[in-house]
């Protein structure tokens, strides 16, 4: 019995060295506070590829992590969200859908799906946290995506360094979220490791 518990203790410090749960909320955190702050132009990347590279970024992560310390996480999820990512994002630029939606609950349906990504990972990883943190990107999704929030759309005008347009306050307010969800969940890793 000892043996089992000590056995599970070196598992969950194994995994918070690995920074399993933090690093996907820090790195979709900051890709939806950028895009919801350019209001999903294309900057640095058009948003069609950013949601899926995300993901793979963080596989890539992962492997980086993997080399240094020896031992890694399962990292094919990631690959594979990655590619359903992408698929469905290209789906939702169809004539008939793209036209049907319109561009700001487009926006919407974009962010309910990197939200379904980060579900499937918190579920294939059996990580609560993940799975809730997906949830509640796909209700933030779906509520853009039915209420056409270009309602909500901040216009920021012309400043000295960037020209910045219509801006997705829910969607900033998500990243934000997201973001120091994914630092405290990274210190509290690295006090576990």
């Amino acid at each position: 019995m000892a043996m089992e518990t000590d056995l599970n203790e070196l598992r969950r410090r194994t995994r918070a060295a690995q920074h399993g749960g933090s690093l996907p909320l820090l790195v979709i955190g900051v890709v939806f506070l950028n895009y919801g702050i350019v209001a999903f132009v294309g900057q640095p990347v058009e948003w069609r590829y950013a949601g899926a590279l995300a993901f793979i970024v963080l596989w890539a992560l992962g492997k980086a992590n993997e080399n240094t310390a020896g031992v890694g996480a399962p990292r094919g999820d990631y690959l594979a969200i990655a590619a359903g990512v992408f698929a469905t994002t290209q789906l939702t630029l169809m004539d008939p859908i793209n036209r049907w939606l319109g561009f700001s609950r487009l926006q919407g349906v974009w962010v309910l799906i990197v939200g379904a990504g980060l579900l499937t990972l918190g579920l294939s990883r059996r990580d609560w946290r993940l799975s809730t943190w997906g949830t509640a990107t796909i209700a933030v999704g779906l509520g853009l995506a039915i209420t056409n929030y270009s309602h909500w759309a901040v216009f920021s005008r012309r400043g000295n360094m960037v020209i910045v347009g219509h801006q997705s306050p829910p969607v900033v307010l998500l990243g934000l979220a997201m973001t120091i969800g994914g630092i405290i969940t990274y210190e509290r890793e690295r006090r576990l490791a």
